[in-house]
C-alpha cells in the first residue's frame, strides 16, 4: 500500500489484524538446529494458506539477552 505523507488514513488498522492459532510450540518438539526447523514451519505456513508464508520478522538481542 502507498501512502502519500501528510494525507489522513481512512482506515481502520484492527481490520487488518490477522489472528494465527496454532498448537503450542513444545520444545521437545524441536529440531536441535534452527536451519534444519525451517522447513517444516513454512512447509505448515504453506500448507495453511496464509497470505505470505514467506513474511519474517527478525529480532536481535545483546550478550546480556536485552532487545
Amino acid at each position: 500500500m502507498c501512502v502519500q505523507i501528510g494525507k489522513s488514513l481512512q482506515i481502520n488498522i484492527s481490520a487488518l489484524r490477522e489472528n494465527y492459532v496454532f498448537p503450542a510450540l513444545l520444545e521437545e518438539q524441536l529440531k536441535a538446529n534452527p536451519i534444519d526447523q525451517f522447513p517444516k514451519w513454512f512447509d505448515d505456513a504453506v500448507a495453511a494458506g496464509l497470505q505470505e508464508p514467506n513474511a519474517m520478522s527478525l529480532s536481535t538481542t545483546s550478550k546480556d539477552g536485552d532487545p
